[in-house]
């Protein structure tokens, strides 16, 4: 993984994990916090929130005062007015205008900073923009595909992403790394230095200033020898850590593993159509769920079985492979033996360089294979009904 891909991921990581901990926290002040949801849910001009509110729903409007934290989510959030506490948002769209007391977390596909905020603004979208009505008091953290600054930042600016665009005066350091172009504008003013990573120079402007030094760090290029060993040891590794969730498997739940990989064996095509179906139910029910704030617990389990799912998936997949390999074995060293033997073929069959995307297309037909054989035989739906075998029965005796 590169140094700017782990960069965006990290700072998508925060912005996520500090959405959902005003959710997922425990009791205490949040007993007394204004919950609203709807299509359309508002709060007026003339409202006032003494405390936190949770809001969800399609649109969203807040111009009252919210005297505690604003946590919200939904389709279009505009939060105009002001908030003293902090402003945690999850959405398509959303615009944050009223002055902000506390820091600014936003998740979006589209992200619009036009009013002041005192403390930090960490955010992570598509397209943001810091308006020149804007004022970041602290320190910006931002992860886009394009992002312009046209507001003042107290402290330092760090960033990834697509291309960035400053215009306005910083009170510290900048530094970047970024996939696109870094321009600074006529009014960009530095304070700090000015450290950046990119494909091409910076476009610095007729009156653009860095007080401190302007760096363009080179990334690091890697020789074949060096991309191939690297693939190995991953490949390795990522085998390593399979065979020890198979050899779990195996050992802890050999029957249930046996009935699995049958049903796989024996109901293909209904095990296909139920993968297919529940990689699609499954996100669009955690999405409905998460509208409604109570619901956001039951959307993360949701989701955390389906990802569970689909890590063991190489393993269902493997084993049904080796058995058939190894004709079906039936003791628990033989699944073993086949464990072995089948996801070893499985993850190196994923992990190939294979060109033109077949690796991404195989790896997801395994996932939705080994899901439908799940949901199968969990429900019986679709599967072959198994006569019990019955216990022999010595002949009546001779009259």
């Amino acid at each position: 993984m590169r140094i700017r891909s782990l960069q965006v991921f990290v700072i998508t990581l925060a912005v996520a994990a500090a959405l959902l901990l005003p959710v997922a926290g425990g009791t205490g002040d949040a007993l007394a916090a204004e919950f609203r949801s709807g299509s359309s849910p508002s709060i007026g001009s003339e409202e006032r929130i003494d405390d936190d509110l949770y809001i969800s729903g399609g649109m969203i409007r807040i111009d009252g005062q919210v005297t505690g934290d604003l946590v919200a989510t939904g389709g279009t959030v505009t939060a105009a007015g002001p908030v003293d506490g902090n402003v945690n948002i999850a959405s398509g769209n959303v615009t944050v205008s009223g002055p902000v007391g506390g820091t600014v977390r936003v998740a979006a596909g589209t992200i619009t900073i036009d009013g002041e905020v005192a403390r930090d603004v960490v955010v992570a979208g598509g397209t943001v923009r810091i308006t020149s009505n804007a004022r970041v008091g602290q320190d910006l953290v931002v992860a886009g595909g394009t992002v312009t600054v046209d507001g003042p930042v107290g402290r330092d600016v760090r960033g990834g992403g697509g291309d960035f665009r400053l215009n306005s005066t910083v009170g510290g350091d900048v530094r970047l790394d970024l996939d696109g172009r870094l321009t600074l504008a006529e009014n960009a003013s530095i304070e700090g230095d000015l450290i950046y990573e990119a494909p091409g120079a910076a476009n610095i402007a007729e009156g653009a200033t860095v007080a401190g030094t302007t760096t363009r760090e080179q990334p690091a290029g890697q020789s074949t020898g060096a991309r191939v060993a690297s693939w190995i040891i991953s490949t390795l590794l990522r085998l390593a850590w399979a065979l020890l969730v198979g050899t779990a498997i195996v050992l802890l739940i050999p029957r249930t593993t046996r009935i699995v990989t049958d049903t796989l064996r024996e109901r293909p095509v209904v095990s296909l159509g139920w993968g297919v179906a529940l990689l699609i139910a499954v996100p669009l029910l955690a999405v409905v769920l998460a509208v409604t704030i109570v619901g956001v617990p039951l959307a993360l389990i949701a989701l955390g079985l389906l990802l569970l799912a689909a890590y063991l998936s190489q393993i269902v997949v493997g084993i049904t492979i080796g058995r058939l390999l190894l004709r079906r074995p039936t003791t628990r060293t033989g699944l073993w033996v086949a464990m072995l033997v089948g996801v070893t073929i499985v993850v190196l069959i994923r992990l190939l360089p294979i060109p033109y995307g077949w690796t991404t297309w195989v790896s997801l037909l395994i996932a939705v294979l080994a899901i439908g054989a799940i949901w199968t035989e969990l429900t019986g739906w679709g599967r072959y009904a198994r006569v019990p075998e019955r216990a022999a029965t010595a002949p009546p005796p001779p009259a």
